[in-house]
């Protein structure tokens, strides 16, 4: 899987989870055992290692997703 990160004028890094768990195998297969949160640590470790200190994980789409696709006959608390 290919992902990345953004980097601001600032120096702050932002990563999109759902870039990085896989989910888009698990909403094509409709299989939430796909979906693991390695790439989002993978990508924490990389921008940590290239001095980077501010760090912001994104997690709103991967939730949205999550509920749609996923856990469509759960409640969504």
């Amino acid at each position: 899987m290919n992902t990345r990160f953004y980097v601001d004028v600032d120096n702050n890094v932002y990563i999109e989870s759902s870039s990085c768990t896989g989910l888009s195998f698990a909403n094509a297969n409709n299989d939430p055992g796909l979906v693991t949160t390695y790439g989002i640590g993978e990508q924490i470790k990389i921008a940590i290692e290239m001095g980077y200190k501010n760090i912001y994980v994104f997690m709103g789409g991967s939730a949205r997703l999550l509920q749609e696709h996923i856990l469509s006959d759960s409640t969504y608390i």
